[in-house]
């Protein structure tokens, strides 16, 4: 609590002080003042009005001294010698009351041996006044209770008269006091100096108010601006993020990924170039250089590629030249003046290419926390004019703030200038959003292209098995007729056995030839007149055997009048894959539950501009689960022999000849497949 000043005791036990003065009543006698002289009253006029003059212009002296003053504590200084001055006082102290109200600090103290300490809000003078609100003046500060002579005691100063007044806020608050001591002349401070001492102390107090009040300005504009230059900081990066993202997810390959990424981070990064490196699993693979502003032609053993100023280094090796070599070690690495030698590494990209590098930064591509390859910036802006020589290695030189790039190692320089140390800071942490967005990018891609290269090995796979599997047929009666060729006298028998293998070998050309066509996505067609009896002749010598094998009958219903037009040799084939599809499916159940024949027909009809083959079983249907793809490449279910080809050749064909297939399929009543195929109105007969 604060301290109160104590009140005033009575008339007759105050203690009385001597006086040598006569008594009241003899002052009218001889010793009673006589009246002023007109020159005198004159002569008091002037000096008063001096006085006044003084005043004043220690007033506009003041006014002067605070505008030219930006810190409080210098304001408050040059006030304090203002006040001494003008109130002939041997020394000024001029006090502020902390933000807690707790105590008083010394803001500006006048006098070689004066100490500057906190004053609790309450006690000496300078408290009380600061509590209360109230001036003081004391002829003899050691006459009122609340003075600490300790003070006079430290600094061996003897204080005698004293003046303090509150310095009062805008609010009425108090904010400080100032303190003046010891009148010169020996006597104390008069009413006059205290209302002076007031107005001085208001105009001090509305100075370093304002002055506070600007300082807090001024910090929160800092704030601000360091909080806006953060955000912007951030939209950057954000905006970097979301290209690099976009420009990844649209890249089918590297080069599309270093065409799309490269350009941008060159002008992010204020590099020269931009090298990319995803080394494949045998140790090598290329690198793609982005030039920032394109020269045109090509860099030394570099090839020209369509994007301006992008060139392809065909082949790099792991630790060859400085793209092998970070790539190799997993580090990000900033390197200038002798760090190359440093850390024994060359100053030029690879050795086919002699691009000069006088300083790089070098992020590691991490995927999976291994390293994949490399992104290398060559002679970046941020690092120029910084040549000193490096002193020894650390796990951390700069600060990334919060980048996602893991630094494992950092070459460390002595002395590195704050400019220089806020630029590669800030190009590190870009280079590291880039860096880990290509890591990921190119990691996909390889992941894809390793998935297609599987995946075209099992479709050659599948392939294969389909066109051997579909190979039996024709090589067993190419080799049954071959036997009997050899056995038969008859020359004409020899004849048409010899005709026959000659077609079974044209029927494994075709099937090699459209599976090929499948695979390479070829589309020829060639529409001619068939005669169909023929045509039913010769798939029934290649399915009869084989449906007998198997216990399924073949059942053919021609109503057409003999003749049609397409492609024989693909109709054959899709006649064929749908008849031996439904043998497998009917060879893979044991019987039908009503015990009845497994059976498959064929009926051939013919309309004005149509042929259609309806191709029927009473098998057990085609599955649930696969009848939406039966069309597709390689689906296929619970089928030993199958391959999942058939159907999608047969749909394939079809298309070609532009003609219609529609299928309905029932469990445990059998499928129908119907293909219509369009007919010339004006075909010769």
């Amino acid at each position: 609590m604060p301290l109160q000043q104590p009140p005033e005791e009575p008339p007759h036990k105050q203690k009385q002080r001597p006086s040598y003065l006569p008594p009241q009543e003899s002052l009218s006698g001889a010793f009673a003042p006589r009246p002023l002289t007109a020159d005198e009253r004159l002569a008091q006029l002037e000096r008063s009005s001096a006085l006044h003059q003084q005043q004043l212009e220690g007033l506009l002296n003041i006014a002067a001294t605070l505008r030219q003053h930006a810190d409080p504590q210098a304001a408050m200084r040059a006030i304090m010698v203002q006040i001494s001055e003008l109130l002939r006082a041997d020394r000024t102290t001029i006090y502020e009351l902390s933000e807690d109200q707790v105590t008083l600090q010394g803001l500006a103290v006048q006098g070689d041996l004066s100490i500057s300490v906190g004053i609790p809000n309450g006690r000496g003078i300078a408290g009380l006044v600061a509590a209360t609100k109230r001036p003081i003046n004391l002829a003899d500060a050691y006459e009122h209770p609340n003075f600490d002579f300790r003070f006079d005691k430290l600094t061996g100063y003897r204080t005698r008269s004293v003046l303090c007044v509150p310095m009062l806020s805008s609010q009425g608050e108090v904010i400080g006091v100032v303190q003046v001591l010891n009148k010169l002349g020996g006597q104390g401070f008069s009413h006059e100096d205290k209302q002076l001492l007031i107005v001085l102390a208001a105009q001090a107090a509305m100075t370093l108010e304002a002055l506070r009040l600007e300082q807090a300005l001024k910090s929160s504009n800092a704030n601000l601006r360091r909080v806006s230059a953060q955000v912007q900081r951030q939209l950057e990066e954000q905006e970097l993020l979301f290209e690099v993202e976009r420009a990844a997810s649209t890249s089918s390959t590297l080069a599309d990924l270093a065409a799309a990424v490269l350009g941008r981070a060159t002008q992010v990064l204020g590099a020269e170039l931009v090298a990319l490196f995803v080394p494949h699993d045998d140790g090598s693979g290329p690198a793609y250089l982005q030039e920032r502003v394109p020269a045109g032609g090509s860099l030394n053993g570099c090839a020209a590629l369509d994007a301006p100023g992008l060139h392809l280094l065909s082949r790099v090796e792991v630790g060859e030249g400085l793209l092998g070599k970070v790539a190799s070690r997993g580090e990000a690495l900033m390197l200038m003046g002798g760090c190359f030698e440093l850390e024994a590494l060359p100053r030029v990209l690879s050795d086919r290419c002699g691009y000069p590098v006088h300083n790089a930064l070098a992020i590691p591509l991490i995927d999976d926390r291994a390293p994949i390859g490399a992104l290398l910036c060559v002679n970046c802006e941020a690092l120029n004019g910084w040549h000193a020589e490096p002193s020894a290695r650390g796990d951390s030189l700069l600060d990334l703030g919060g980048a996602t790039l893991s630094v494992r190692q950092l070459a460390c320089f002595d002395g590195l200038p704050a400019e220089v140390r806020d630029r590669a800071s800030q190009t590190l942490r870009f280079a590291g959003l880039i860096a880990g967005r290509v890591a990921h990018a190119a990691a996909q891609l390889e992941r894809h292209r390793t998935a297609l290269t599987q995946d075209r090995m099992m479709t050659i796979g599948q392939m294969l098995s389909g066109v051997l599997h579909d190979m039996r047929g024709p090589m067993t009666a190419i080799s049954g007729y071959s036997q009997l060729m050899a056995r038969s006298s008859s020359a004409e028998e020899r004849a048409a056995m010899a005709a026959t293998v000659t077609r079974k070998i044209r029927e494994l050309n075709e099937m090699t030839l459209e599976v090929l066509n499948f695979a390479k996505g070829a589309r020829t067609v060639l529409t001619r007149k068939v005669f169909l009896k023929q045509f039913i002749d010769h798939i029934l010598e290649t399915l009869l055997p084989e449906f007998e094998e198997f216990g399924v009958l073949f059942d053919v219903d021609d109503q057409t009048g003999g003749v049609g037009y397409f492609d024989e040799g693909k109709m054959r084939r899709v006649v064929i894959n749908v008849a031996r599809n439904a043998r497998q499916a009917m060879s893979n159940v044991p019987s039908r539950p009503d015990g009845a024949p497994w059976r498959f027909a064929w009926r051939l009809r013919e309309a004005p501009e149509s042929l259609s083959f309806e191709l029927s079983d009473n098998g057990p249907g085609i599955p649930e689960v696969i009848r939406e793809r039966v069309f597709e490449a390689f689906t296929t279910l619970n089928k030993s022999e199958g391959t999942g080809l058939g159907l999608a050749i047969v749909k394939r064909i079809v298309d070609e000849h532009e003609g219609e297939l529609s299928l309905s399929t029932e469990t445990g009543q059998g499928t129908t497949i119907v293909i219509t195929l369009p007919q010339p109105q004006d075909a010769p007969l």
